[in-house]
């Protein structure tokens, strides 16, 4: 009886020691999947951080000739105004000269004294 105890506890104790070893097996693969796993997700992350650093940049470029663009096409705006406001205030200064002289002529012109001198001579032209 003894024996058999003996040898049941020698079959028990490969059996857990088997069982043991497949448990540890069983973790390594399961652990070795977890970590493929991970580095194929590290893989995968750094492949779409860098497209998004390529297109960031290209974004960035693309915005900052847009902008530069946009500086010179300002620039051209305010000269074309600044142009235009000029020779719209030199229209207006040379208007203005031209309403004071007619309002001088329109009050020479109603003078009665001009009437006369125009009659006048009108009829000085027609006797000559």
């Amino acid at each position: 009886m003894c024996f058999l105890i003996f040898l049941s506890g020698i079959l028990y104790s490969g059996y857990a020691e088997k069982w043991a070893k497949a448990r540890l097996e069983q973790q390594e693969l399961k652990l070795h999947l977890q970590k493929k796993d991970m580095l194929d997700k590290l893989n995968e992350y750094s492949k779409e951080y860098n497209v998004e650093q390529i297109i960031s940049a290209e974004t960035n470029t693309y915005l900052e000739a847009d902008i530069k663009e946009k500086e010179e096409q300002l620039e051209m705006w305010t000269k074309k105004y600044n142009k235009e406001l000029a020779e719209r205030q030199q229209e207006i200064e040379e208007l203005q000269v031209y309403m004071k002289i007619d309002k001088e002529n329109s009050k020479i012109n109603n003078n009665p004294y001009n009437i006369y001198i125009y009659l006048t001579e009108n009829e000085h032209n027609k006797n000559t």
